[in-house]
């Protein structure tokens, strides 16, 4: 057990560490996305990871942006990252706020732009389009838009 314990200390404190660093450093901070042509993440992390006895929080800011185009800061506020939610027990958590989706959206309309257009009183056979649809991926629209 002491082997193992100590084994898994070397790789957290020394080679995980060495091997990140590295990347990052290889790669001046940025991540080139692989699966999508000309989308770059900046990846940063203002503070140290936080480790206690039975959470590792880390806190990241991340900007998309298109390689062609340049790194466009979205013009919303970053809200507050809640490290660790104490009323969810779950074993990976993990918070997105809307400034990150919104530089992904940005930068993926702008490598590959899309339109269209859907009337939230059409119908779809037994489904419509709407704000309370769509409430489960996209918490607070109907807050902010009206109920359907």
């Amino acid at each position: 057990m002491d082997m193992i314990r100590d084994s898994v200390t070397i790789a957290l404190d020394t080679a995980i560490p060495l091997i990140a660093n590295a990347f990052f450093v290889k790669n001046d901070g940025y991540i080139h996305m692989p699966f999508v042509n000309r989308m770059t993440l900046d990846w940063e992390s203002p503070n140290a990871v936080i480790v206690t006895s039975d959470s590792w929080n880390l806190a990241s800011k991340g900007l998309f942006f298109d390689d062609t185009i340049g790194e466009i800061a979205p013009n919303v506020t970053i809200p507050a990252m809640p490290y660790k939610d104490i009323s969810n027990a779950a074993g990976f958590q993990n918070f997105i706020s809307t400034w990150s989706i919104d530089a992904f959206f940005q930068a993926g309309l702008s490598i590959s732009p899309i339109g269209g257009w859907r009337n939230a009183t059409e119908t779809n056979g037994t489904w419509s389009l709407t704000t309370s649809t769509v409430g489960g991926i996209l918490p607070g629209i109907a807050d902010a838009y009206g109920a359907d």
